[in-house]
């Protein structure tokens, strides 16, 4: 009801909220005149409406929203964390009983901290590094005999050996300690850890400063140090300087997740030291071991530390084709001759007004001050990203808030019995069912969906046929999912009136829904992270593309939503196939030409549509189409023609000097289906393209 006005003063008012759409602050800049004169709503009422507008229409701010909100109700300075002060928790905030638990994210080691205090305070430490037997009697001895003469013990990497935490557990409950023993257990984040241990424990998490800037100074302060940067030839500083660089582009990009990479991969400051010592091995071996003061860079072996780093080192870490080939573009424009150059830039963007000038300098001191000189903010578009970049990660972070939020609400998250607006007396709980509002609900998903799915006719040609064969199994999953999903809203609806009764499996289905997750057992096939509402959307217009497909003339010349296939793969396995059988040649000599932007198929060819781009736009004028530079976070591009010809023909010879880009499934880029080659503009090197992730998706969350 508070809403009841919005949509009638965003007509009347279009300018006003134009100008909120595009304002850099928009949470503080809400049109007025919307809310109902009557409205009675507190502060914190109001902040919610506002953060439910902000979700809609600018979901980047979402977040900032939240902050006013918990602010508001749980008093200003909530969320301030007070600076970590390890010495005052060992000594007021932790007793020998409790361990200090110690999580960060991975590539970050807060063990330093602990050896740094003991060393300060002149405390005997025993650590140990759990994983293998070895550690866990060096673990089993250290407790048993610091417990008792009062000293501390450092175990690292404790989320390697989960089985052993349960038996640290037992011990703790059964040891009599001395007072001034510590037990400092390390770990990366792990849901397995036993929550007793976790309450026991007093829990400190550890996130290093994200950035390129703190990436940066962090790697000057702890691998990259004066004894081993300033030491002859002079150019070794320059190059360790480059190595910093790099592990801050490749640190960075994992913030922008799956954008970034595609995958979390497991970076960490051993790499770096690695890289290290393996630019000062080249670098001696041209230098007589360091003897000589100067090296010409047209010396230095280029071509090996690129080899070595991209294959083995930050390579080795990496297995998609596309993340490894985006690592290569980015060592190969640092690790070059032309670094030394003055007017070296350390990015490859565009935008003249993002390029990054590499430093002047040949001591670690200029290049010190230069990394303090940084903005901390930093720009996405120095790690080779898009400038919009951030914009999709605050986007994300929004909908992991709302996400967490949903889940810590969990079984009282069910909506009430609705009474009438204006604060009625029946809109109190007292005597109401909590499971009425989500029969509602439930009755509407049924209803969204059709009763059955009818399959395909069967017959002996059909059987021939690889595409019939596709989509005759595409129609069996569905079929077969929509039964289960049916029964389950069935069981849950009779559940809520009170006729079913609640089982361990309703009772789970009734926490999905209240935390609009999607449950477990509809899970069939790979789907992005979405809410159980819009899942059963998405789910109905795939059963919908499946009836179309019943009442088609021809299967080869249906105009196909792709990414509304429960397995996309297969479509271009047996499209494929189709056309072997026709031209009677074997799988192996087809090759695939796509060509964006056509409408009508020939007997070879098939239309798909629904494709998105991000990194980029398709550029339609001109007598072809090109990638072109854009700052959406995602473009629809036109229908799309797939053709498979011969290996040899003109037509993929012609598509061999064309960009290679990814398709992948959806936006999180978790399952890569394909592959593309897409004409690009000769002005922009494909590097470009690469670090800027540009790529295709097959089903878009609209």
């Amino acid at each position: 009801p508070c809403f009841q006005g919005l949509v009638g003063n965003i007509k009347a008012n279009q300018s006003s909220w134009l100008a909120f759409l595009d304002h850099a602050e928009p949470e503080s800049a809400i049109p007025g005149g919307w809310r109902q004169p009557d409205d009675s709503a507190g502060t914190s009422n109001q902040i919610l409406q506002e953060a439910l507008i902000i979700k809609a229409l600018r979901p980047d701010r979402l977040v900032l929203v939240c902050q006013r909100l918990v602010e508001n109700v749980l008093g200003a300075g909530f969320l301030d964390l007070p600076a970590f002060n390890l010495a005052y928790v060992v000594e007021k905030d932790s007793k020998a009983s409790s361990p200090i638990m110690m999580v960060s994210v991975p590539g970050f080691d807060p063990s330093g901290k602990v050896t740094e205090l003991a060393q300060t305070q002149g405390k005997a430490l025993t650590s140990a590094a759990m994983g293998s037997k070895e550690g866990f009697t060096i673990a089993d001895k250290a407790i048993a005999s610091c417990s008792k003469s009062g000293t501390w013990v450092l175990l690292k990497n404790v989320h390697l050996a989960i089985k052993w935490l349960s038996e640290l557990e037992k011990k703790l409950y059964s040891m009599n300690p001395q007072q001034n023993f510590r037990l400092f257990l390390t770990m990366e984040f792990n849901p397995r850890i036993p929550a007793n241990l976790i309450r026991l424990s007093r829990v400190h998490v550890f996130e290093p400063p994200s950035g390129v800037k703190a990436s940066l100074q962090r790697s000057f302060t702890q691998v990259l140090t004066q004894e081993k940067s300033d030491r002859q030839p002079v150019e070794r500083c320059r190059l360790h300087f480059l190595l910093g660089f790099l592990h801050a582009v490749v640190l960075e990009r994992l913030r922008y997740f799956p954008v970034g990479w595609s995958k979390k991969y497991e970076f960490s400051d051993a790499d770096q030291v690695c890289g290290r010592d393996v630019i000062d091995s080249w670098l001696d071996s041209v230098t007589n071991e360091g003897k000589l003061s100067n090296v010409s860079p047209d010396k230095i072996p280029w071509d090996a530390i690129q080899a070595i780093l991209s294959e083995a080192i930050y390579g080795g870490r990496v297995d998609n084709e596309f993340d490894h080939a985006i690592l290569k573009a980015f060592i190969k424009h640092l690790f070059c001759e032309e670094s030394f150059n003055s007017n070296f830039c350390l990015n490859m963007g565009q935008d003249a007004e993002f390029r990054l000038q590499s430093p002047e300098g040949r001591k670690r001191e200029q290049f010190s001050a230069w990394i303090d000189a940084l903005d901390a903010k930093g720009n996405p578009a120095w790690v080779g990203l898009p400038v919009h970049a951030e914009q999709m990660l605050r986007i994300n972070r929004a909908n992991h808030t709302l996400s967490r939020w949903l889940t810590l609400q969990g079984s009282a998250s069910v909506v009430p019995k609705a009474g009438k607006a204006g604060g009625s007396k029946r809109g109190s709980l007292t005597g109401s069912n909590p499971l009425d509002a989500l029969g509602t609900k439930v009755k509407q998903m049924l209803e969204s969906l059709p009763v059955t799915l009818p399959l395909m006719e069967r017959s002996t040609e059909s059987l021939k046929d690889p595409l019939w064969r596709c989509y005759d199994r595409e129609m069996g999953v569905g079929k077969s999912l929509l039964e289960k999903v049916r029964a389950d809203l069935d069981h849950l609806k009779g559940a809520c009136e009170g006729s079913v009764k609640a089982t361990n499996e309703i009772r789970a289905l009734i926490q999905d829904l209240n935390t609009d997750a999607v449950p477990k057992q509809w899970k069939k096939y790979a789907v992005a992270d979405i809410t159980v509402t819009e899942w059963l959307a998405d789910f109905n217009l795939r059963l919908q593309q499946l009836q179309q497909l019943q009442c088609a003339e021809s299967l080869q010349r249906f105009t196909l939503w792709m990414g509304g296939l429960f397995f996309p793969e297969a479509f271009l396995t047996a499209s494929r196939q189709a056309v072997a059988q026709m031209k009677q040649v074997s799988l192996e000599e087809l090759l695939l030409v796509v060509e964006v932007g056509a409408n009508e198929p020939d007997k070879e060819s098939f239309i798909i549509k629904g494709l998105h781009m991000e990194g980029a736009a398709w550029d339609v004028s001109g007598s072809a189409g090109k990638l072109s530079m854009t700052e959406e976070l995602t473009v629809a591009i036109p229908q799309t023609c797939l053709r498979w010809v011969k290996n040899d023909s003109d037509e993929y010879k012609r598509t061999l000097g064309f960009l290679r880009v990814p398709v992948y499934l959806n936006t999180c880029r978790s399952g890569l289906v394909s592959a593309f080659n897409l004409r690009a503009p000769n002005d922009v090197p494909p590097a470009v393209w690469q670090q800027r992730s540009v790529c295709l998706t097959l089903w878009t969350k609209s």
